[in-house]
């Protein structure tokens, strides 16, 4: 199904099919499962449910709205998006992962659940997926980070990975570490920001 032209789906259930909105479209009530739901071009998504099974793909400057990402659903990125009202996210977030190119995920209002963020970095140049926090965080959030894996040149230095605005949420680093070239990093909290910090060199220096 596609919906274009400033036109409006409403109570939309996408199983198994696709929901493809474009052109100030709007889609309100939707859920996803088992299926795919893609806003793009100036597009708006209000009030979604995605579900075990589903997905949402957010385009480069796509907002959405009351977004709930059930534990098994997903939210793909194909470049600077926004989120905004209530969002709960308790599925996965999927940054793409683009040669040279880094996207940032805003999210306006405060952020529950527990969600997993695939993040990707090159910690050689300083450069990475971000998250972006106006309201506060609650919720244990994982973040998978895929790095480049290029040696940085001389001192390894920190990358911000989540831009934080308080709450009493939290965010964890998966496996604990990640490599670039001969340097290791970890997670470390600054205030109500997180960063990957080098922690010297791997077994490889």
């Amino acid at each position: 199904m596609t919906v274009t032209n400033s036109s409006k789906a409403i109570g939309t259930t996408v199983d198994g099919g696709t929901l493809d909105l474009y052109d100030d479209a709007v889609a309100q009530d939707s859920t996803v499962k088992n299926g795919v739901m893609t806003v793009t071009n100036s597009a708006k998504a209000i009030r979604t449910r995605v579900n075990d099974g589903g997905v949402i793909v957010l385009g480069n400057g796509v907002e959405a709205i009351d977004t709930t990402i059930h534990q098994g659903g997903e939210l793909n990125l194909r470049g600077n998006a926004a989120l905004s009202g209530n969002n709960q996210l308790d599925g996965v977030v999927r940054f793409a992962r683009v040669v040279d190119s880094f996207h940032t995920l805003t999210i306006d209002d405060p952020l529950s659940g527990n969600g997993h963020f695939v993040m990707n970095t090159d910690l050689a140049s300083r450069q990475g997926d971000s998250l972006k926090l106006h309201g506060a965080v609650s919720g244990n959030h994982t973040l998978v980070v895929a790095d480049s894996g290029a040696d940085p040149v001389g001192a390894a230095q920190s990358l911000m990975l989540v831009d934080g605005n308080g709450g009493d949420g939290n965010f964890n680093l998966f496996g604990n570490t990640v490599d670039a070239g001969a340097y290791r990093f970890q997670l470390q909290q600054e205030g109500n920001d997180w960063y990957l910090a080098s922690r010297g060199c791997t077994e490889f220096c």
